[in-house]
């Protein structure tokens, strides 16, 4: 396909919205594992923990890990979540701050600038197979955080 038909652009958009999607249920899942985690009411969990930029949500969450999580196993399997967490939020953050546009060859990308492309000057493209890729993660993200929370509340 074209990438600089209106198809492929519409297409394109429909991923980056994905991910912005993605990442807020992703977000939201987190607010709820910590506020069960943690025994919060609305009120506490609304004024403490939704206000929370994710990466101090997960850094919150790994603290968590060393006080509720008793079995090495579990707390290995959460910390590998937290990690992989931290990156598609990284991800997410270069998607969602990312220049969209054309680049020289008449591609269609989201050109970013952090990471090491910060240091070196030369952006890191996202093709529209990336986005959809990352937007696909963080659903699975947020669907093991979903499951954690059903855990918890069943121990």
């Amino acid at each position: 396909m074209d990438e600089r038909s209106p198809e492929f652009l519409d297409a394109y958009t429909k991923e980056i919205a994905r991910v912005i999607i993605a990442s807020a249920y992703l977000d939201d899942e987190l607010c709820g594992l910590i506020t069960a985690t943690l025994d919060l009411n609305d009120i506490q969990a609304n004024a403490l923990v939704r206000p929370m930029q994710a990466r101090a949500k997960l850094d919150l969450m790994e603290r968590l890990v060393n006080t509720f999580v008793k079995d090495k196993k579990d707390a290995a399997v959460v910390t590998k979540f937290i990690r992989e967490c931290k990156s598609a939020f990284l991800d997410r953050n270069e998607v969602a701050h990312g220049l969209f546009g054309h680049n020289s060859d008449g591609e269609v990308t989201v050109r970013s600038y952090s990471g090491k492309a910060k240091l070196t000057g030369q952006p890191k493209r996202w093709t529209i197979q990336q986005v959809g890729e990352l937007a696909d993660k963080l659903l699975a993200l947020e669907e093991a955080c979903a499951t954690m929370k059903k855990a918890l509340a069943s121990a």
